[in-house]
């Protein structure tokens, strides 16, 4: 009788468990259910969109670099129109928001009449973006801020240039250094016994 009482008992409760369940209303998370949806929740994939971190980078480099090149050339146009190519380099120019206005817009333009007309072009497109007038600025030409002298590049090219007696590349298997990289070195392709 004894043990039929400690049966019965381990029963019940194993039907409480079962018809309870594992659910606790009194937890924050709301139960099981709800920590197993958020474990699930954490496990997905971030959105493919620029929220992502290296994205947010990339764009803030792009758009440093179009607003200091600030240079439009005639292949940013379809005749007096501003393509597609255009309204992205200008779109870029405006998310670098490092620098102070005016933006400065560089019209390195071969001269063919549509001088103008393209820089109305612009502008409209600067202001349908939310500048004002006084914001914007044209300068015809390249911007003189964005080259270098090759002279400076130039002196410094023979530092670049090894003076080792070793070619860092040889081509030929004669050569001292040749087939050390792992390749065969002593069988084929070694020079002969004697030479």
């Amino acid at each position: 009788m004894k043990m039929n009482v400690k049966w019965i008992s381990w029963f019940g409760a194993a039907a409480l468990l079962a018809l309870g369940g594992c659910q606790n209303e009194n937890k924050p998370n709301g139960g099981f259910r709800d920590v197993m949806k958020e474990a699930r929740d954490r496990d997905n994939f971030p959105p493919e969109d620029d929220s992502r971190p290296y994205r947010r980078f990339v764009i803030a480099q792009v758009a440093a670099g179009a607003r200091h090149d600030g240079m439009l050339y005639d292949y940013h146009f379809d005749g007096a129109q501003l393509n597609s190519l255009g309204e992205q380099k200008l779109s870029m120019m405006l998310k670098d928001n490092d620098h102070a206005f005016p933006v400065v817009v560089y019209m390195n333009l071969i001269e063919d009449g549509n001088e103008k007309a393209r820089e109305n072009a612009v502008a409209t497109y600067l202001i349908d973006s939310g500048l004002q007038d006084q914001q914007v600025k044209f300068v015809a030409g390249p911007n003189p801020n964005a080259r270098s002298s090759a002279a400076q590049n130039l002196g410094r090219f023979n530092k670049t240039e090894s003076e080792s007696g070793v070619a860092s590349n040889p081509t030929s298997p004669y050569a001292p250094g040749y087939g050390t990289g792992g390749g065969n070195a002593g069988g084929e392709g070694a020079p002969p016994a004697g030479k």
